[in-house]
């Protein structure tokens, strides 16, 4: 049997944890766009498949500040209540991959600006891995290819890798 939210001695709920908060804020910021635990976690700072990560992910749905569906994760309105309000959405295709930048981790971007620059066109992974500075073979660019298709961020068809046409607004080329 699952806990209820925390309470404090008066009964009252507690305040959210600085982890929960930062997962929260993470959804108001990106708001209404669904996101998947993988690009929650990876903004937010979590590895989605970690402990700490699953237990502040419980927090927010047990209190109904989230919702989680086939389609990803989202706000309800007492989450967006409780996390401030919705700020201005991205209005760039920039200002999205800034957002990503920030998140990854330096190899996985260097990956993810050389899919950029390859964009429409796709990559071998062995071209990948040398444009990027890793051998396609190990395993640090196994796990950062890993994390960039995870997050929705570059599409890999066999051999082939290619940067997910869903980070660019209308028709950015």
């Amino acid at each position: 049997m699952r806990a209820g939210p925390a309470v404090d001695d008066r009964g009252e709920l507690a305040p959210l944890r600085s982890g929960e908060r930062k997962l929260l804020e993470t959804l108001v910021r990106h708001h209404p766009m669904r996101m998947t635990r993988a690009q929650l976690g990876t903004i937010a700072g979590f590895t989605a498949s970690g402990g700490t990560f699953g237990n502040y992910f419980g927090t927010l749905k047990r209190r109904g500040f989230l919702v989680e569906g086939r389609d990803g994760v989202e706000l309800t309105s007492e989450g967006l209540r409780e996390g401030g309000g919705a700020p201005a959405r991205p209005q760039t295709t920039e200002e999205i991959l800034d957002t990503w930048r920030r998140a990854l981790r330096a190899g996985e971007r260097r990956m993810l600006d050389v899919l950029i620059d390859e964009r429409p066109h796709r990559l071998t992974r062995e071209e990948l891995g040398a444009r990027s500075g890793f051998e396609s073979t190990g395993g640090t660019f196994g796990n950062y290819l890993g994390s960039l298709r995870r997050n929705g961020l570059a599409d890999v068809d066999g051999n082939h890798v290619s940067v997910s046409e869903a980070l660019f607004l209308g028709n950015d080329r």
